[in-house]
């Protein structure tokens, strides 16, 4: 699809070209990456508008049979993806490109579409687009502010930086934790008790379990036993009971948080906060940038992620009203 705004060029891709736009974006995160949505989702529409031979930006749609369009779950940022052309553009054409660029799309997703809902990247914070759109449109574009909490610069710290960023209850609970005699570290792990951990977590949250969580669950174990990511854990050494239980996932220079599970009996031991302090110097030792907590939603979740040395990043989930 040809468009006369400013000469782009709208079209369908196949996952081979996205692979090729991710790998060079800044904007790309794990949640992102066509060869891990593939594993989790089986439809998947990559549209992507250039100008010329310039590839701008990229946007992953995941929609059911009824053509209805969706955010999958465990995902963060799930949106377009700009080119790094893009990001780092002169401020005196930016705006126009991003605003033309967008036009595109939405008129596309209009009509391909039931619906349309997406979030934007956490660096991405330009939405006069939508706020502009909505003063001339009966269907109106609905923002909701979401947050994550990220470890920024963490290649640039040092473990003892690392340590003392956190809260002085986390201080002391690893203090304690470390010198419990009956427990020991781990880095295997069956997926049933994974799963069981899971659930008893849940169930102790009062939260309901889903049967398409654990199917996901079984992705994430599976992608972590390659470079993809990585489990971390404690077990009680009597029993050899899994007691606590942390999923990183990795992209370039990120760690993503992906489960943080523990057991109610050992809530207070101080062993959850050293499987998160292990996690993080482990992304420390891969040299990666951000240790991102991903999802900061909730006043409990929140202040805990934070406790841990994070800084609130803010992120956008958008959806586009049906009247």
């Amino acid at each position: 699809m040809k468009s006369d705004n400013f000469n782009l060029n709208l079209k369908n891709v196949d996952s081979a070209l996205a692979q090729k736009f991710w790998e060079k974006s800044d904007q790309s995160t794990f949640f992102t990456n066509p060869k891990v949505i593939s594993l989790f989702e089986k439809k998947i529409d990559w549209w992507l508008v250039s100008k010329g031979n310039e590839d701008l930006c990229i946007w992953p749609i995941c929609n059911s049979k009824e053509n209805e369009v969706y955010i999958p779950l465990f995902t963060y940022y799930f949106g377009p993806i700009w080119s790094n052309t893009h990001i780092y553009s002169a401020n005196h054409t930016k705006l126009t490109t991003l605003n033309r660029v967008l036009d595109i799309f939405i008129e596309k997703f209009k009509a391909v579409y039931k619906n349309l809902i997406f979030q934007t990247h956490f660096t991405e914070h330009d939405l006069r687009f939508f706020l502009w759109w909505n003063q001339k449109s009966e269907r109106k574009f609905l923002i909701s502010p979401k947050y994550s909490s990220i470890i920024y610069d963490l290649d640039k710290k040092n473990e003892e930086e690392i340590f003392l960023s956190f809260r002085e209850l986390r201080r002391r609970m690893i203090r304690k934790a470390e010198k419990i005699e009956n427990i020991v570290k781990t880095e295997t792990f069956s997926y049933e008790e994974v799963v069981k951990l899971y659930c008893d977590t849940l169930k102790n949250k009062n939260h309901e379990i889903e049967k398409d969580v654990l199917k996901k669950i079984k992705i994430f174990y599976d992608l972590s036993k390659n470079n993809e990511g990585k489990m971390f854990g404690f077990r009680e050494n009597r029993t050899n009971q899994l007691i606590s239980f942390l999923l990183l996932t990795f992209s370039k220079d990120t760690s993503n948080l992906v489960l943080n599970l523990s057991s109610k009996e050992w809530k207070n031991s101080g062993v959850t906060a050293l499987t998160m302090f292990e996690a993080i110097k482990y992304s420390k030792s891969l040299e990666k940038k951000f240790f991102d907590f991903n999802g900061a939603n909730s006043p409990i979740g929140a202040d805990d992620k934070q406790s841990y040395g994070g800084k609130y990043s803010l992120y956008f989930e958008i959806e586009l009203s049906n009247n």
